[in-house]
């Protein structure tokens, strides 16, 4: 558009020296710099892409962290913890108040819940609460549901094992044959579908849990 800072200061109703740090690339500007100058020149898209990489790069948390699987193959309070610190790192580590209104208000995301989410002190309350805190997050809607699933699955307490859990054990077992030598091997199974049996064991502890490796292995037979 070809505006002077001053005449972008007019426009954005920020400050001539705001908008003269923000163009220096010294430092990150904040958000909402940015979101005022792309109201005026357009590109919001393009400018918040660009401002969450290069949030994500001045704070260096983001490389630190194990980029997350599959939702459904999450298995631990840890890794979903794990998660949603990576999100809040690669959304650009956004303010938490900017958070809390991204998830639609304090009634279902207070400021201090989730500065414990994004400090890994303590997961959502509920799927509801994991659900708008990555649509926060900026997850799509189908991803956040897909993880809001995960978490109600690893949240569910256990119960204990009745009925058909020792049809799926026996499931299992064939998938994954006894490896002592000599023991009876009654079909091959590559080293993926051991790795992927193996992982599985720690699910059958809930009737979620159950029910989903039932899934996975009619899947995987």
């Amino acid at each position: 558009m070809g505006l002077t800072c001053d005449e972008l200061a007019l426009k954005t109703g920020l400050s001539a020296a705001t908008l003269k740090r923000a163009a220096s690339a010294r430092t990150v500007p904040s958000w909402t710099t940015v979101e005022a100058v792309a109201a005026v020149c357009g590109e919001a898209g393009v400018l918040k892409r660009l401002w969450e990489a290069a949030r994500a790069a001045e704070r260096g948390r983001l490389r630190a962290l194990r980029r997350p699987g599959a939702p459904e193959l999450i298995t631990t309070r840890g890794a979903l913890s794990e998660a949603r610190e990576y999100f809040y790192e690669q959304a650009g580590a956004m303010s938490l108040r900017r958070l809390q209104g991204r998830a639609g208000g304090p009634h279902l995301l207070l400021v201090s819940t989730a500065a414990r989410i994004v400090n890994r002190e303590a997961l959502p309350v509920s799927r509801q609460q994991c659900f708008v805190f990555l649509s926060g997050c900026g997850l799509r809607e189908r991803l956040a549901e897909q993880w809001a699933l995960a978490y109600e699955r690893v949240m569910a307490p256990p119960v204990a094992l009745v009925g058909a859990s020792s049809d799926l054990e026996a499931t299992m077992t064939t998938l994954l044959p006894d490896e002592r030598p000599g023991a009876h091997r009654p079909r091959p199974v590559n080293r993926d579908g051991k790795i992927l049996v193996r992982n599985l064991r720690s699910e059958t502890s809930t009737l979620i849990g159950r029910q989903f490796v039932q899934r996975v292995l009619s899947q995987y037979a």
